[in-house]
Order: C-alpha cells, then sequence, then structure tokens
C-alpha cells in the first residue's frame, strides 16, 4: 500500500479526543472496543516528515485493532513551521507527554495502562524512540513523569533513529530539508 493509498481509507471520528498539552496541535484521539476492559492500548504516532499536513492515517489502523478489541490513542503534535515544533519542542516533548495524558485516562476508559505499545511511522518512530530511551540516554528535556521511560514497548515502522546519519536520503525522501529545519541548522553546526 503507498502513501497516497492510505489517504483514501476511510477516516471514521474517533470516539473521544483530548487535548494532552496547551498547543492545539497536541491533541490525542481514542478508540475504545465495545467491548468490556481493561483494553490494552496502542499509541499511534504518524509520520508525514515532521511537516504539517493532514496526517490522519493512523485513524484507519486505529479502527482496525479496535474490531481486535485493541483501545487506540492516535496523537497529533507540533511540526515544522509551527511554534514548539523544530528542535527540541516536537522532538523531545510528543510521546511523553501523550502518554502521561493516556495514564490519566486509563481508569475512566478501561484502559490496561501495564499493556501500551506505542507504534511510530517514520518520523513517528523517530519520535516513539525519544520517548522510549532510559533516562541516563534520554536527551535533556524529554517530557515524562516515569523516572525511567515514557514509554518501554516501541514498534518503529521505517523510523530513522539518528536523522542525521543519512540526512541526504531522509531529505530526498521528504523532498525538502526537513532535518536541517528540525535541529535549526546543519547537524554540527552548534544550532
Amino acid at each position: 500500500m503507498r502513501p497516497a493509498d492510505l489517504r483514501k481509507l476511510p477516516m471514521p471520528a474517533a470516539d473521544h479526543q483530548f487535548s494532552y498539552g496547551d498547543d492545539p496541535n497536541q491533541i490525542g484521539e481514542l478508540r475504545l472496543p465495545p467491548r468490556p476492559g481493561p483494553h490494552p492500548v496502542v499509541v499511534l504516532v504518524h509520520g508525514g516528515c515532521f511537516q504539517p499536513g493532514g496526517a490522519r492515517y493512523p485513524a484507519a489502523m486505529g479502527d482496525t485493532l479496535k474490531s481486535d478489541g485493541i483501545a487506540s490513542w492516535n496523537i497529533e503534535y507540533r511540526r515544522l513551521g509551527q511554534p514548539g515544533g523544530g528542535w527540541p519542542g516536537a522532538r523531545i516533548s510528543t510521546s511523553g507527554r501523550a502518554i502521561d495524558y493516556l495514564r490519566g485516562l486509563a481508569a475512566p476508559h478501561k484502559l490496561d495502562p501495564n499493556r501500551v505499545v506505542v507504534l511510530g511511522h517514520p518520523a513517528g518512530g523517530h519520535l516513539t524512540h525519544v520517548g522510549g530511551n532510559t533516562a541516563a540516554n534520554r536527551p535533556e528535556g524529554v517530557h515524562c513523569s516515569s523516572r525511567s521511560r515514557c514509554h518501554s514497548r516501541v514498534i518503529n515502522l521505517a523510523g530513522p533513529i539518528d536523522v542525521t546519519a543519512n540526512i541526504e536520503h531522509y531529505e530526498e525522501t521528504c523532498r525538502g530539508p526537513v532535518v536541517t529545519r528540525m535541529l535549526g541548522g546543519p547537524p554540527g553546526s552548534g544550532s
């Protein structure tokens, strides 16, 4: 399935939508299975080269999970060109804040906070790895109430772990200097 095919999938409305931060882009869509919980949860973090645009395709994944008895928390986040969307804003706080908020939704929505998996696709895969770092390896400023990790079960679907390792390929794929824009300058420039 190509990205264009994903965009053609139906995007049914979520069961609930919540703001997990102060920014209007920090929202999450919660989809709940119809049977009694507690439900395991998959946090869905979309890709899109860190750029603004409609990346609602995880909604279709969420509906599939819902039909299999798994809740989903499909998060939106600040992206390039939006306040707080570059370094360190989007990169270091997205999944931690969203998962902290999800913990507060567990009891009222019958979610199992011990069975949470974070699944990220390209840029979302990168963001999931940042939140999954241990405290010793986490970049300064990562938001997460957990002392050890924001989350420890991570599925990375084609996301770069080190966006600077093959910057030319990543920026060619994204059709623009997204890594340079996200970092505020070329890697190693001190920006």
